[in-house]
């Protein structure tokens, strides 16, 4: 899994430092006067690493972003501009309020095309 953090002044993000981390996706919009919490979503978590400007891994990340975000090349060239990997090693879907669960390593895996 890659992301794309903008590296923000201080500790901002942790990951910089190989920490664990996590992320949370939600693929619905929110709608108007329903709570957030209530959305379907997924957490992620493992460790994240930042790739090296430049090297083979970023290369690929950059030509499947700019697939997705054509018009933001410029900002891949932004010095602070950073391609982040997770290790991912755990999950857990919500699909609403007080609904959660673990998502096992062998539906992971098959989500994350094998490779998590």
């Amino acid at each position: 899994m890659s992301g794309y953090p903008r590296e923000w002044p201080g500790s901002a993000y942790p990951i910089y430092a190989g920490q664990r981390s996590s992320v949370t996706s939600c693929h619905e919009a929110e709608i108007p006067h329903n709570a957030v919490h209530d959305l379907p979503r997924v957490t992620i978590r493992g460790r994240a690493s930042v790739l090296e400007r430049g090297g083979v891994e970023w290369h690929a990340c950059k030509a499947a972003y700019l697939e997705r975000f054509p018009a933001v090349e410029h900002m891949t060239e932004l010095m602070d501009f950073r391609f982040v990997t997770i290790q991912v090693d755990s999950a857990r879907h919500i699909s609403g309020f007080g609904a959660a669960r673990t998502v096992d390593q062998e539906e992971l895996k098959q989500v994350l095309g094998g490779a998590p």
